[in-house]
């Protein structure tokens, strides 16, 4: 039983720890003035980034500073260095593909603060069954010692009952 409770305790912290991950976001606005979010503190090539927690569309990005980054599939492929004054290369986004990532990020939030409250309840419930188990394992008596063979003990004691019987009526 003792490993069943253990087994318990470890997906219990296995559940804490995925609750408590920490994420450290960094964010860089573009020439237009909208946020590009992005994991860690550096922003380089190989690195995700995202809108409003949608990856960031594909295309040429000018960055507040004039750096240019081009995303593929919500990833930087590339960060050219703006050379002197020069002229943006791409507007960010559309005002439709905009508002339909806000729309999206919407979605994603409410699934993720779902699926938080999932994971406490699934906490919580763990908790309770580990309690329960220790509850239950102090409480349960160790299993009384029988002997190896009882039928035949059994057989044997009422063979000699009805010996006895029979040697008391014999007259």
């Amino acid at each position: 039983m003792n490993t069943v409770i253990e087994m318990l305790k470890e997906l219990k912290a296995q559940f804490q720890k995925f609750s408590e991950v920490e994420v450290q976001l960094s964010s860089v606005k573009t020439a237009e003035g909208v946020e590009i979010t992005y994991e860690g503190e550096t922003l380089e090539v190989g690195t995700a980034v995202s809108v409003d927690g949608m990856p960031a569309p594909d295309g040429e990005h000018t960055l507040e500073d004039g750096t240019v980054i081009v995303v593929a599939e919500g990833v930087v492929t590339e960060i050219k260095e703006m050379e002197g004054e020069g002229e943006p290369v791409a507007e960010f986004a559309t005002a439709q593909q905009f508002a339909e990532a806000t729309e999206k990020i919407t979605g994603i939030e409410a699934r993720f603060a779902e699926m938080e409250k999932n994971i406490e309840a699934i906490t919580k419930m763990l908790g309770a069954t580990i309690e329960t188990f220790e509850k239950f394992s102090e409480q349960t008596p160790e299993p009384a010692k029988k002997p190896v063979n009882t039928k035949a003990a059994d057989k044997d004691a009422k063979l000699a009952e009805l010996g006895n019987f029979f040697n008391k009526h014999k007259n």
